[in-house]
């Protein structure tokens, strides 16, 4: 998704392929919402959509559009949008459905003055039900989620078909099993995101199909197919793409071979291997250089799990995995034969400059004709503002000309570090200012000790850092409360080894525990205990869920005090940090359990369980009842810390939108900042948008009050997560609004080896 500022004058000349007609559309107001209607702007007819949030009981306002149109051949679609005070929006989304589901994507506006170009890629959208696929879309949806009880309004214009990309490349989604299995849902737009977001930085252009639609007239004019992560690929998709070999084409196949391909490919399933320890699959390293030409030396890739394979024909290993001790580990990472390239795992974003080259020469094993597109790329975005940049530019055109292209990309490359350097460089550093880093891996960064990572954190003018040691079934140090997790007794007490660096370095460390949720880590007879004793969370249609932990059980809420107050009694940390300290979302829970206590506490039966809880009779006390067995393990957990030691720091990372989520997941933060039961809370506002940045930091200002807030800064949850610009920006923000602090997500190989040294030369410096 991008966006593309201009007026309305500007957007009234751009004549793309429309795909609304805001004039005979029809739409229909949902719920309680006001009934949208078209008004002339400029000399224009645009669609008028008032948010009536004052009124509505619910938590969006929300119309349904009749949008017929087959997306299938189109890698996206644009949208023109305004919104004066986008203020009382947590957020918009828009839907298409199709089928028995939904396919979604949330997006917040960059500007509040001026119309702008959103560009929605379909690989960005998310599923809700089991839609039939981008060919059988019948409704387009628009919601504005609430923020706070104010109106407001916005505008769309001119829905647009966006181009079907490049005819050579074609990159397949694994959509029939998203519509099958929930489980692989995300795993299969993550993955495959990463991919087209590489293509997209590599100035490679190509097309998305799906498995559900493939056709051999969709890839006549392919020379190459790409599968980022397909767990289970459609029957007939695979006779497609075998068909697809057999005629000349080729194949980039990233960690499972469907089984209707092996036999063309040369290239099977042998067994599935995960890492014995971590850093185990920490390099890939190519055997020879020419036989793919262009691949780094050494390319950084933490993977945790590897497939093996059988070999046959002309299929040979072209790289293997090492570990992050250099030796190599005898498993290929690369497979090539003479119509495919096979990765054994999927794709992911750590060491991203080098992973585009990586990248880059995969595809050019194929299609050598890549390196001088993506190297033009590279050079048109060199600035050419100053003397210095003329130079740059016309050494690196050179370069093209003469057919150096990873020369001219290297050079090009360098041009942009330079820039952004000078940048960072030139950004102040801000006197008794908390800076502080979620770090999500109770081993710390990958490739890294604790002591080295926590150096780099020091040496670039953090503050803080909260390490993830436990969770609601595991802990990852010496536990008597909670299953120690088997990787201790090799890699050692996790708490010790980090606190220790922290004291060298003169780091403050905060626990950060995930409560209530067991990640899905716990070991097999803690959660059959819990199982068996009906201490699991029930959503509102009676599925039990897995994973999470009731707080309505005594139990649990003593399991989940009792494992943070050791951590005070064993470690000198600095404090203790709460996260997940809320319910799922406001399906849950509706356990047996909870009714019982829920009864309990109003004094009377609820006739129509769970139906009479989200009522106008009992919604309001229910809520009640929910945020009160969060905020009950808050309260004596900070009570009996601060008893053992009266210096010990609680905090918690919160949702961002306080007045909804205190209804929606029981998380009533602004009550805990009143009560002193926190010393410090971390608003997570991961967003991509500075404005939508800027408007949670200044509700949260209120809502925190007297106490400390440092507003999260999601870097690692954005799709170009060395945006270094963007973090300087909303430290800023958070600046100007005078928090003190802030948080940044997560400490990763790429923010402890790019991110941190660029943010410690500026914005960070130490000193200050």
């Amino acid at each position: 998704m991008f966006f593309t500022t201009f007026s309305s004058s500007q957007a009234k000349d751009q004549k793309p392929p429309f795909l609304l007609d805001p004039v005979c559309t029809e739409i229909k107001a949902q719920e309680n919402s006001f009934q949208a209607g078209s008004i002339k702007d400029d000399d224009r007819i645009v669609l008028m959509f008032k948010c009536n949030f004052q009124e509505i009981s619910g938590a969006r306002c929300y119309w349904d559009i009749t949008f017929a149109n087959d997306m299938s051949e189109m890698n996206g679609f644009s949208i023109e949008f305004k919104c004066p005070d986008p203020a009382p929006v947590a957020m918009f989304t828009i839907y298409f459905h199709s089928g028995n589901g939904w396919y979604s994507k949330s997006f917040y506006p960059s500007t509040d003055e001026n119309w702008e170009k959103i560009y929605f890629s379909k690989d960005e959208f998310g599923t809700e039900g089991k839609p039939s696929g981008w060919d059988k879309i019948d409704t387009m949806r628009i919601s504005a989620w609430l923020a706070e009880k104010k109106d407001t309004s916005f505008f769309i214009a001119n829905v647009a078909a966006g181009n079907r990309g490049s005819e050579k490349i074609a990159v397949i989604i694994n959509d029939s099993e998203v519509k099958k299995r929930d489980s692989e849902r995300d795993s299969i737009f993550k993955y495959s995101k990463t991919v087209t977001s590489t293509l997209d930085a590599l100035g490679i252009g190509y097309r998305l199909l799906s498995d559900m639609t493939l056709t051999p007239e969709k890839l006549k004019d392919t020379k190459l197919a790409i599968i980022p992560f397909s767990p289970n690929l459609d029957v007939k998709a695979a006779e497609v793409l075998a068909g697809f070999l057999k005629k000349g084409g080729n194949l980039m196949i990233f960690y499972v071979i469907p089984p209707g391909l092996e036999n063309a490919c040369g290239i099977k399933f042998d067994k599935f291997k995960s890492q014995p320890s971590p850093g185990y699959f920490s390099e890939i390293r190519p055997v020879q250089r020419n036989l793919i030409p262009g691949i780094p030396e050494r390319t950084r890739q933490a993977s945790w799990n590897v497939d093996e394979m059988l070999l046959s024909g002309t299929a040979k290993p072209a790289a293997y995995w090492h570990d992050s001790k250099g030796a190599s580990t005898g498993i290929p990472a690369l497979i090539v034969s003479e119509n495919t390239i096979y990765m054994s795992h999927v794709l992911l974003t750590d060491d991203f400059s080098n992973k585009k080259i990586f990248l880059l020469s995969l595809l050019g094993k194929f299609l050598p004709e890549l390196f001088k597109t993506s190297a033009e790329f590279a050079v048109s975005g060199i600035a050419k503002d100053t003397d210095e940049g003329v130079s740059e530019f016309n050494k690196a055109d050179t370069l093209i000309k003469e057919g150096k292209y990873l020369a001219a990309i290297a050079s090009a490359d360098k041009s942009s570090k330079k820039m952004t350097e000078t940048f960072c460089r030139n950004q102040s550093s801000k006197e008794n200012e908390r800076r502080l880093f979620w770090c999500h891996s109770a081993f710390g960064v990958e490739g890294k000790t604790w002591d080295e990572a926590v150096k780099i954190l020091a040496d670039n003018g953090f503050t803080d850092i909260i390490p993830n040691m436990l969770s609601a079934g595991t802990a990852y140090y010496k536990s008597d409360v909670l299953p120690v997790a088997p990787e201790i007794s090799k890699s050692g007490d996790q708490i010790e080894e980090c606190l220790a660096a922290c004291r060298k370095y003169g780091i403050k460390c905060h626990v950060w525990k995930v409560n209530w949720n067991t990640l899905g880590k716990a070991p097999a007879d803690f959660m059959k205990k819990m199982k068996s004793e009906n201490r699991l969370q029930v959503n509102f249609n009676g599925k039990g869920n897995t994973h999470w932990l009731c707080p309505s059980s005594p139990e649990n809420r003593k399991l989940e005090v009792e494992s943070m107050l050791e951590i005070v009694k064993k470690y000198d940390v600095d404090g203790i940090h709460f996260d997940y300290i809320r319910f799922p979302d406001n399906e849950y829970c509706f356990c047996s359990r909870c009714r019982q206590e829920f009864e309990k506490a109003i004094g009377e039966k609820v006739p129509d369980w769970p139906k009479d809880a989200k009522s106008e009779k009992y919604s309001v006390r229910w809520n009640d009842f929910r945020r009160n067995l969060i905020t009950t393990v808050v309260e004596e957990t900070s009570r009996k810390a601060k008893e053992i030691r009266s210096s010990i720091q609680v905090s918690a990372a919160v949702f961002g939108n306080w007045q909804a989520d205190r209804d929606q997941v029981g998380q009533d933060w602004n009550l805990w900042c009143e009560k002193g039961y926190v010393d410090f809370v971390c608003p997570m506002d991961y967003t991509d948008s500075n404005l939508k940045f800027k408007n949670l930091v200044s509700k949260q200002k209120i809502w925190a009050g007297k106490t400390p807030f440092y507003p999260g800064i999601g870097i690692s949850t954005w799709t170009d997560h060395d945006n270094i610009l963007r973090l300087i920006k909303q430290i800023n923000i958070s600046r100007n609004y005078h928090t003190g602090g802030f948080t940044v997500f997560e400490f990763s190989p790429e923010c402890a080896d790019y991110i941190l040294p660029l943010s410690g030369k500026g914005i960070t410096r130490p000193g200050n």
